[in-house]
């Protein structure tokens, strides 16, 4: 049984390779196993066996040469800490190796014995700290999901039950109601919709910093999809005056997840909606090209300052004194979105539109799906 960490040198020349395994049997004491390939195909091939600690490598290999070097091995293993071994005392190349995820950079027939142990020794500790600090992360962001899930589902419970009797009395279902009384109610229902959609979003920004969010691509009809979204918030929009128009009438598929769709364009509606005054107007607009479907939603509200437009897919993010009791959110709708969009290898932005002509956003979607072409559709 070996005893000690198991260290993968890759180095293409066996006097080099034996200087090194000696000087780092030396510094340790013996309590190594180094264990030795010459190319990077072969070191990729011993390293998808697992069991290695760290490893030792050369830049100039016959296989591959210079950073491509680390950045096979890094891409492969990117938690397995890597130590460059190189004939080459070049400082600016020992900087990009560190960039790109080398732990170190020694210079051979210069360092010492202990030095090259003592590069491996910390470089093992420092991965095994990273290492502990990511699972501690990813224990608290699990925890901070479990919270947002139970406080969600707490508040939805209360939440549907005042939605359920609000309705049942602007019904008129349990006696007549005055025109002032529909008015109360109005607000009443406007306040409900707009907690449960901050309820929804924080819910989603707990799932998706765990890591817990989940896409199931299929073909995706969007007039369908589109149809729905438009319908759930349509009488929203005629209390307001607002049109909402969707171009053209029949529109192309996209390989996407249509729940997630879903959230994103009824978040970029809602947004629409909520920061624009009564008789303006919404379009919905789309556009296919070989390999992607292009959505974009523009409204005719009261627009985000050009100094802002940068910052408007950040967390928590909302214009300064732009923010009234009607429209206050938390700032994580545009958020949500990108989140999404980029999930199903999509981009979104805001569109360089004049202030005083509102905002308009667009969003991209995969036009199919992997191995098949847009003739395949």
């Amino acid at each position: 049984m070996s005893v000690g960490p198991t260290l993968l040198l890759i180095e293409d020349s066996p006097s080099d390779a034996q200087i090194i395994e000696s000087y780092v049997i030396e510094g340790l004491l013996g309590a190594v196993t180094v264990e030795r390939e010459h190319t990077v195909g072969g070191g990729l091939a011993r390293l998808s066996k697992g069991g290695v600690d760290a490893i030792l490598l050369d830049l100039g290999l016959p296989d591959s040469a210079g950073l491509s070097s680390l950045q096979a091995v890094a891409s492969t293993v990117p938690r397995v800490p890597i130590v460059i071994v190189s004939g080459l005392n070049d400082t600016r190349l020992a900087e990009e190796a560190l960039k790109l995820g080398a732990q170190d950079y020694v210079v051979k027939g210069v360092a010492a014995p202990e030095d090259l142990a003592r590069a491996v020794t910390y470089a093992i500790a420092r991965q095994r700290v990273l290492d502990d600090l990511e699972r501690t992360r990813y224990a608290q962001l699990q925890a901070k999901d479990l919270f947002l899930s139970h406080v969600s589902h707490e508040l939805r419970t209360p939440l549907a039950a005042v939605h359920q009797f609000v309705s049942l009395v602007a019904d008129e279902t349990v006696g007549r109601i005055d025109s002032e009384q529909r008015e109360c109610l109005d607000v009443a229902m406007r306040n409900i919709r707009h907690l449960t959609r901050m309820i929804d979003d924080l819910l989603v920004m707990g799932r998706l910093a765990a890591a817990a969010i989940t896409f199931r691509p299929e073909l995706t009809g969007l007039s369908n999809l589109v149809k729905q979204c438009v319908f759930t918030l349509r009488s929203r929009a005629e209390a307001k005056s607002i049109g909402i128009y969707v171009e053209p009438a029949s529109l192309p598929d996209a390989w996407c997840d249509p729940g997630r769709t879903t959230e994103v364009l009824t978040n970029l509606l809602d947004n629409s909606l909520k920061f624009m005054a009564s008789g303006g107007s919404i379009s919905v607009r789309v556009a296919s090209t070989d390999n992607d479907v292009w959505v974009t939603v523009q409204d005719s509200g009261c627009g985000v300052r050009p100094e802002n437009r940068g910052r408007v897919f950040e967390q928590f993010f909302q214009e300064e004194g732009d923010v009234d009791s009607g429209r206050a959110g938390l700032g994580l709708g545009l958020f949500v979105c990108r989140e999404l969009v980029e999930g199903q290898g999509g981009r979104i932005w805001m569109e360089n539109t004049p202030l005083a002509r509102g905002s308009s956003f667009t969003f991209t979607l995969p036009a199919h799906g992997p191995g098949t072409t847009g003739d395949a559709k």
